[in-house]
């Protein structure tokens, strides 16, 4: 019988509580608050299959992906990653986890079992869209955090990024992203967001202050607030399109350089 069983004694957890209930071809996780109650889970199932993985947490609701396992032919296996999102079979999941979890603690099993009957009347297709959305979160907080590594990541090899200054490839683009998150320290606030299909559009509310050498123009230490949208074209978990919008002669009056 294919069934859950606990691991124990993991050792020290650095960020939050958790515990790991396994088996030949299952995986879960749950998140702990400090008190000891659940809030979160991810469940893995066709381990060695075509692996995928079924995440809740509260603050970004459910997630499901496939599962890179890391396998390198040749080189060994590597740490195993969320790839990309992709539909969800929801009644065959609730029965595997249903089945697998009779060893489970009851209050662990009901908290999963209770998240996952919210899914009955969900289409697949609402899964790859909140996918989608959370793509765009990770594209703002890149942003934000300045890390042009990982805001480059997020992009598909042969992106075509359109912005206030033409069309581009990544290279092109990442020339201008450097100068922003450097001369203008640019911050997103995701004001809303909405998905349809393959499509996210955003609208933010995009501050920054000219600290730094921007468009060959020395700083002003001024400060600066407007109103952003993009509208993404996301496949495979990558973005493939970026289309963008900003008030540039607001941004300019702001900042103290001339409007043209």
């Amino acid at each position: 019988m294919n069934r859950l069983r606990e691991i124990k004694h993991l050792g020290r957890m650095q960020e939050e509580p958790r515990r790991w209930f396994t088996s030949h071809e299952m995986d879960l996780t749950v998140w702990l608050a400090p008190t000891g109650l659940p809030t979160g889970f991810q469940f893995c199932y066709d381990k060695g299959n075509g692996e995928k993985s079924l995440t809740w947490r509260q603050e970004s609701g459910f997630g499901h992906h496939a599962v890179d396992d890391g396998e390198t032919y040749g080189l060994g296996r590597g740490t195993p990653l969320l790839a990309q999102a992709v539909p969800l079979d929801v009644p065959m999941v609730v029965g595997l986890f249903a089945a697998a979890s009779v060893a489970v603690p009851e209050d662990i099993r009901r908290f999963v079992i209770e998240k996952l009957t919210t899914l009955d009347d969900r289409s697949p297709a609402v899964f790859i869209q909140e996918q989608n959305k959370e793509t765009v979160r990770a594209y703002v907080a890149a942003f934000n955090r300045g890390d042009l590594a990982a805001l480059k990541d997020l992009f598909a090899l042969d992106a075509e990024v359109q912005g206030v200054l033409g069309a581009g490839v990544i290279g092109k683009a990442a020339a201008i992203w450097i100068q922003l998150i450097e001369g203008l320290g640019i911050n997103l606030t995701i004001e809303e967001l909405v998905a349809e299909g393959d499509c996210v559009a955003a609208r933010f509310t995009e501050r920054g202050v000219f600290k730094g050498r921007f468009m060959g123009l020395e700083p002003t230490d001024k400060t600066y607030e407007l109103v952003a949208m993009e509208w993404f074209v996301i496949r495979d978990g990558k973005i493939a399109q970026r289309w963008g919008a900003r008030d540039g002669a607001s941004q300019a009056r702001q900042i103290g350089l001339p409007v043209r």
